[in-house]
């Protein structure tokens, strides 16, 4: 989804990706960064709390093979995503629709992870903005 702000803001925007060059994408073993409002602890055995934090979290998280999380999820193989995991740091419920900036832009978008009850088990996964990256100049072209 695109948000069309009825007002200019003094928010800086991430810039979109150059999606033609394969070389400035996030690759495996690379960071990015991930940033939400989702819970910021975790329960006894790493049990994922429900709440969200109370300021913006940021992370790095290190872009990773989706081949576990894509057996887990095969009703999802048509989707564009990749992966990211790194110990000690997940994607928490309030998180998802934050921003995957790698190099200064957007990469991608915070989607899901495949265990609802305990953190850092499996990798979260991030929507491919370069996926969508035809519609979404549409769209901003037509305003």
């Amino acid at each position: 989804m695109l948000l069309k702000l009825p007002n200019p803001t003094q928010v800086q925007p991430v810039p979109l990706p150059d999606c033609n060059n394969r070389n400035n994408r996030p690759g495996v073993r690379e960071a990015v960064q991930i940033a939400g409002y989702g819970a910021d602890t975790v329960g006894d055995n790493n049990e994922r709390v429900r709440g969200r934090a109370n300021t913006l979290q940021c992370a790095e998280t290190t872009v990773v093979d989706c081949t576990r999380l894509r057996e887990l999820r095969p009703h999802m193989q048509h989707q564009h995503w990749f992966c990211g995991q790194r110990a000690r740091v997940d994607k928490s419920n309030g998180d998802t629709g934050g921003g995957v900036v790698y190099k200064g832009k957007i990469y991608g978008v915070i989607a899901f992870t495949d265990d609802g009850h305990h953190a850092f088990q499996v990798p979260a996964a991030f929507m491919d903005v370069c996926a969508y990256i035809n519609w979404i100049n549409g769209v901003i072209t037509r305003q």
